[in-house]
């Protein structure tokens, strides 16, 4: 009898620290580690490492030839370099990038803002064309299955995640989520949604 008891005794103590810990956690949330900390522009050409590699037997381009298509590239390179946008540190991009970047969605680029705050704060005003994604919405699934219906994992569309700015962690635990979920390419506005409206940047909202 003795025996048989111990393991429903284990599961009991289990169960028991497992509830403390959730209710620790509302004080003291225990943080993980995003496991990505850079992104992808959409359409960057650099990204395209399947590219068929050139046909060797193609005649070489003259110097003139060069010259003009080299200035072509530069002429339509992306003015938004991924090498420098992570100027805030710790993963995130300051608020002129994600501008940029804000702009480019606007014109159909497949960029999606999300909003990590409370659902109040969202309904009282938000980045135009985002969308509510606080962790509680993701981690119910039906944030989650909004977000898939237009942008699943595997189209590796480009995700920007803001919250209050400052030591808001609120986009960082979304982020966690969606990379759980296959998401991997994430970048985290270093500004809060008021340094945003602030700046006079395009709003939604009373």
């Amino acid at each position: 009898m003795g025996k048989q008891a111990i393991p429903v005794q284990v599961l009991a103590i289990i169960g028991l620290a497992t509830a403390c810990g959730a209710v620790h956690s509302l004080f003291e949330p225990i943080r993980v580690d995003r496991q990505s900390r850079g992104f992808t522009l959409p359409g960057d050409p650099g990204d395209q490492t399947d590219a068929d590699p050139a046909d060797p037997s193609a005649p070489e381009p003259s110097p003139e030839q060069a010259s003009t298509e080299a200035d072509t590239v530069e002429d339509a390179a992306d003015p938004v370099d991924p090498q420098v946008a992570d100027q805030a540190g710790d993963g995130k991009i300051p608020l002129e990038i994600a501008a940029q970047l804000h702009e480019r969605a606007m014109m159909g680029e497949p960029i999606w803002f999300l909003d990590a705050r409370l659902r109040d704060d969202f309904d009282e005003g938000h980045i135009a064309g985002a969308l509510f994604m606080a962790h509680t919405h993701v981690s119910s699934g039906e944030g989650l299955d909004e977000l898939m219906s237009f942008s699943p994992p595997e189209a590796n569309d480009l995700i920007v995640i803001y919250c209050t700015g400052g030591d808001c962690q609120a986009s960082e635990d979304t982020a966690i989520l969606l990379e759980a979920a296959g998401y991997a390419n994430i970048a985290i506005m270093a500004a809060g949604f008021d340094e945003w409206a602030a700046a006079g940047l395009p709003t939604e909202g009373p």
